[in-house]
């Protein structure tokens, strides 16, 4: 095929672009027009993309009939994508600069880990991502980042089931982000893979007999720790950072500063009128709510009692269900749980309980007030 004449042409159809360089080839092959303002600018384009043409051309003489016929068939493999062989080319170079710059999948989760650590993730998070990606990297062995295909995930997956198989994806899928912002992998592989679905089901929580019966049985010293995480929702780690100077029983509300919270935020929580009986004989002015050796103190107590279950964040669900239906507001439900929104709570906590249940869950009270 002969190349296109290049030519200098006027162009009257526009007020600032009075020439045209016509006869150009686009990186697809199509037909293509440059406009300029002067027949200055225009010439000096036209002469350097002639020069170019007339250099390519030679080239092109050159080129042995194999790699001539394989140019053919793979611009006519793209154009079904309408990308043309140069895009094909920089896309598959810009992979190999990834390869080259990658690194082995235990670098990356140590310098993952040290980034998050960096950022003030909690003891308690940090270990769970060092046993996830410690184990997916002993699977991987010795290959690099960037070698890591979506089907390896998949099968290596396999093991994990419902809620435990989302929790290792996502685990995973923030590693390889990581990746990609340092420069040792050009795609995520995660992405190609989808959660599985998990049954919804009702969280456990307990019946109020069974939380007054834990309250009037625990020492003294644990009494705090359990009286909030049931009548004020706190998540578990967040009770183990408070410190009573948050705990605010004259103006009615608890603290949940950023460094305490899950999420990294500052939220006040009501102290009900309950709460604050079982927390007024206790009160300090400061120090830590949790008492050392909890776990032991909580499973002499449930011996006591003969309360053989405990549902991991029961306090809390029982928190939620008992304040929802009680006292019928799901935004400031949510404020208090410290959520963004209330998709969660209407999903988990919706006709939980019944009303009289709820009654008697905000009507108990230390055994010489009740």
């Amino acid at each position: 095929m002969r190349p296109s004449k290049i030519r200098v042409a006027k162009y009257e159809h526009s007020a600032t672009s009075k020439w045209v360089v016509e006869g150009l080839k686009s990186s697809k092959g199509k037909r293509s027009r440059k406009f300029f303002r002067s027949r200055a600018e225009a010439d000096d384009f036209a002469r350097d993309a002639l020069e170019e043409q007339r250099q390519y051309g030679h080239k092109a003489q050159h080129l042995p009939h194999e790699l001539r016929l394989s140019a053919i068939q793979c611009a006519e493999k793209l154009s079904v994508y309408d990308k043309s062989l140069e895009e094909a080319t920089e896309a598959l170079l810009e992979r190999l600069r990834v390869s080259q710059r990658s690194c082995s999948l235990n670098k990356l989760v140590s310098e993952y880990l040290r980034s998050k650590q960096d950022k003030g993730l909690s003891r308690r998070h940090l270990q769970d991502l060092k046993n996830r990606l410690g184990k997916f990297a002993s699977f991987a062995g010795e290959k690099t980042a960037s070698e890591i295909k979506p089907e390896q995930i998949e099968q290596w997956l396999q093991q994990f089931g419902g809620e435990n198989h989302n929790n290792y994806l996502q685990r995973l899928h923030g590693l390889f982000n990581y990746g990609i912002k340092r420069g040792y992998l050009a795609e995520n592989p995660t992405k190609a893979i989808d959660k599985v679905k998990v049954a919804e089901t009702e969280p456990a929580i307990f019946a109020p007999e069974e939380i007054k019966a834990l309250l009037n049985a625990i020492p003294s010293r644990a009494v705090p720790y359990f009286s909030i995480g049931a009548f004020a929702g706190l998540r578990p780690r967040e009770i183990e950072r408070l410190d009573w100077a948050e705990i605010h029983l004259e103006e009615g509300y608890i603290r949940v500063r950023p460094k305490v919270a899950k999420t990294a935020s500052n939220r006040l929580v009501d102290i009900q009128p309950n709460l604050r009986a079982w927390l007024n004989p206790l009160t300090r002015e400061n120090g830590p709510v949790t008492p050392p050796n909890l776990r032991k103190i909580r499973e002499a107590s449930q011996r006591k009692i003969g309360l053989t279950r405990w549902p991991q964040d029961g306090l809390r669900h029982s928190y939620a269900s008992y304040h929802l239906a009680h006292f019928k507001n799901i935004n400031d439900l949510a404020t208090q749980m410290g959520h963004t929104d209330t998709k969660l709570i209407f999903r988990h906590y919706r006709s939980v309980v019944t009303k009289d249940e709820a009654y008697k869950f905000w009507k108990i009270e230390p055994a010489e007030l009740a």
